[in-house]
This record gives C-alpha cells, structure tokens and sequence, in this order.
C-alpha cells in the first residue's frame, strides 16, 4: 500500500511518506511530472521519455534520477496512477 502525501510549494512541492515519516523535495520539474503521473490514469508507450523531456527538457539524467525514484516507491507503475503497488 502507498501512503504519500504531497504538498505543494511555490516551487515545487513536498513528498511526504508517511509510514516512514520522511519527507523529500520535488524540484518543480519532477514533482509536475508526478502531477502528470497521477492524472493520467496509465502510462502511454512513448513513456518515460516523452514525459522527461516534456518536464525535464534537456536535463534528462535528472529526469531519470526521479523516474527511478518513483518507480522504487511505487508512484511510477504500470498504470500511472501510484495506487497500484
């Protein structure tokens, strides 16, 4: 189960974990692109790099640093919506 809670800032915004009590900060590029993950429902093909270079533009490998980071919690699977870990 994901229990995450995310709270925006003036850029970017807060990903709190809440069964560790942890908190991270999303530069504004990955937490728009974890905005994009939750709202659209699965992962189109051309994902993750149609996705990074949209939020990311030519800083890729930050791009992927984060896609990688998602992935490992849960926010980044096969349907985009982070619920189904």
């Amino acid at each position: 189960m994901i229990d995450y809670k995310v709270r925006q800032e003036k850029r970017g915004a807060y990903l709190f974990d809440r069964r560790r009590g942890t908190a991270r900060f999303l530069p504004q590029p990955a937490f728009e692109l974890l905005q994009t993950l939750s709202t659209i429902g699965h992962l189109p093909p051309d994902w993750p790099a149609a996705g990074l270079a949209l939020h990311f533009g030519t800083n890729v490998e930050e791009g992927r640093q984060w896609w990688r980071t998602f992935e490992t919690m849960g926010l980044a699977d096969e349907c985009g919506c982070g619920r189904c870990s």
